[in-house]
């Protein structure tokens, strides 16, 4: 029970922190704009520069790892979207963003933080290359489908033109494939690199949880509670659930990346899926509430799981 008091009220308190703040009016909206701009451009992208620079090669290429991660996330697409269509009669593009809020995880914003919180700075490497991939693969996948959907004609050429154009621009994706660049050299950080990244990264995390509890201040669950709790359930039960059993049992990590690749899954479902929803007008209102949701749950099921991986 010590993970309940040492690490998880410590960090949703951030979170709900940040959710006061914005709701009392103690910080203005520009202000926390301007704070969700200092993490996006410069806090957490120092972070994953110096984790992936400093990682050891072989966690980075660790096949097991990618097969595990993103073989559960690939079923679980697929079965989800086929389940919202069978269940509730969505068409193929609804059910889609439904599927993707049951795999999404919070990784950057939330993920990050968490795991170098609970279990040590070098547990953080699942969340960082879920960020990656997930917008390098997944999103693209989804958009394809989304630009399919809206009709708008554009082929599928122009959509990876779109979509690369997209990642060019991420600090993000920047900062991680500059780490691996640096890491690919076998040369050490200099130590003033080390300590700029260092100190600049480790504003990342209570700054990301404070924005994260702001961004959440008039969000509102929309109609179709079924379908919200439904998503729900997948996302915070379902996906840690067959994490736990594919990393433990069926293709067994070091238990260190064991447990942080089962808490990564086990996180809320990122905000960029609706993001993507909202741009193509595709399932806008009940992918925000799916974001909501399970936000408002993962402060149950997280912090159990939490307690369990630090037992």
């Amino acid at each position: 029970m010590s993970a309940l008091f040492e690490v998880a009220l410590p960090f949703f308190a951030l979170i709900l922190a940040g959710y006061l703040a914005l709701d009392r009016r103690l910080v203005a909206e520009n202000a926390v704009a301007g704070l969700n701009g200092f993490v996006f451009y410069f806090a957490l992208p120092a972070l994953l520069f110096f984790k992936v620079a400093t990682a050891p090669l072989e966690d980075l290429f660790d096949w097991r790892f990618f097969i595990a991660f993103y073989g559960v996330a690939a079923v679980l697409w697929i079965a989800t979207t086929g389940f919202f269509r069978w269940r509730f009669g969505l068409p193929f593009a609804e059910a889609s963003v439904a599927g993707m809020g049951g795999i999404w995880t919070n990784s950057g914003y939330m993920g990050i933080p968490l795991l170098i919180t609970a279990i040590g700075p070098e547990a953080a490497l699942p969340a960082v290359l879920a960020l990656t991939f997930d917008n390098l693969i997944t999103a693209p996948i989804l958009l394809m489908i989304l630009e399919a959907r809206t009709g708008r004609g554009t082929t599928a050429l122009a959509t990876l033109r779109t979509v690369l154009g997209n990642l060019a621009r991420n600090p993000l994706i920047l900062a991680v494939f500059a780490g691996f660049a640096w890491n690919m050299t076998g040369w050490p950080l200099l130590v003033p690199i080390a300590n700029f990244a260092e100190l600049l990264g480790a504003a990342a995390a209570p700054c990301a949880l404070f924005a994260l509890g702001a961004s959440l201040v008039g969000a509102k669950l929309a109609g179709a509670r079924a379908e919200i709790a439904t998503a729900t359930l997948i996302k915070l039960l379902v996906h840690p659930a067959l994490m736990a059993a594919t990393v433990l049992w069926l293709l067994p990590l070091r238990p260190e990346l064991a447990i942080a690749t089962i808490v990564t899954a086990s996180l809320p479902t990122g905000a960029s899926v609706f993001v993507l929803a909202e741009r193509y007008g595709v399932y806008t209102k009940r992918a925000s509430s799916i974001v909501l949701a399970t936000h408002a749950v993962s402060v149950v099921t997280v912090t159990l799981v939490l307690i369990w991986a630090r037992g």
